[in-house]
């Protein structure tokens, strides 16, 4: 069995959101043919009964807090590298130590992030094969909230992100 770092931008249970149900469910398939090590980056506490959910298909399940202010804090990230505001607030400099950590610990085999807002945690790393669900494109999606957008101000932020969500978008394919 390969062993498969999967990177999440929450934790995927209770299954009340469609993107934890995805995640959910791709855990579950994939475990049949991989070791999965589970590294979710979360904002509230996880309880033990929602861990044990997600037990039987992962061989270790890492949860990295991010706290809230922080999040607010990293927006200021986005400013400074012309971020999308979707990638500043979930990116946290702690977070990416520990992520090194745990892919020197663990030597993955292949790394999967889900949704682009996980990617800053391993675009640099080259040696690992990755994979990316995209599940949304979200600056298309932001280019058409901000063309039905009434307020001025958030008309040109939903412009803006767009146009650094659809960059980045692109570059991270790679």
């Amino acid at each position: 069995m390969s062993k498969l770092l999967f990177i999440t931008s929450r934790f995927p249970f209770p299954l009340n959101k469609g993107d934890k149900l995805r995640v959910y469910y791709q855990l579950k398939y994939l475990s049949e043919q991989h070791e999965i090590y589970l590294v979710a980056l979360n904002d509230k506490e996880v309880t033990e009964v929602e861990i044990d959910e997600l037990r039987p298909f992962c061989k270790s399940i890492h949860i990295l807090q991010i706290p809230f202010y922080k999040s607010i804090f990293g927006l200021y990230r986005s400013v400074l590298y012309q971020l999308p505001l979707q990638i500043a607030f979930f990116y946290n400099h702690r977070l990416h130590q520990k992520i090194n950590e745990l892919i020197e610990t663990i030597q993955p085999d292949h790394i999967h992030c889900h949704l682009i807002r996980t990617t800053e945690y391993v675009k640099k790393i080259k040696h690992i094969k990755k994979s990316l669900d995209y599940m949304d494109a979200f600056g298309e999606g932001m280019k058409k909230r901000a063309s039905i957008e009434k307020n001025i101000f958030k008309r040109l932020l939903f412009k803006l992100e767009s146009k650094l969500l659809l960059n980045y978008e692109a570059k991270v394919a790679e």
